[in-house]
């Protein structure tokens, strides 16, 4: 799969930016944008800002939301 996101991870995964379009979040986790909008109406999902109109997750909420729903085996 092709990103625009540079990588340098040395596993070869995207580094995420310091903050996140809900756009960017959304294709990263290939989820709609839509399922994003009802987190956050539920208070679910990770931290997110909204700064001029726009929402934006810091790369820091996207990471803990991500590991507090890991499950089984061992972090990546």
């Amino acid at each position: 799969m092709e990103t625009d996101m540079p990588c340098d991870i040395p596993n070869g995964a995207p580094a995420l930016p310091d903050r996140l379009t809900e756009k960017e979040l959304a294709r990263h986790w290939r989820v709609t944008p839509r399922t994003l909008q009802r987190w956050r109406e539920a208070s679910e999902g990770p931290h997110w800002l909204k700064i001029g109109g726009r929402i934006l997750y810091p790369r820091s909420g996207v990471l803990a939301f991500e590991e507090r729903h890991s499950k089984g085996g061992e972090a990546q």
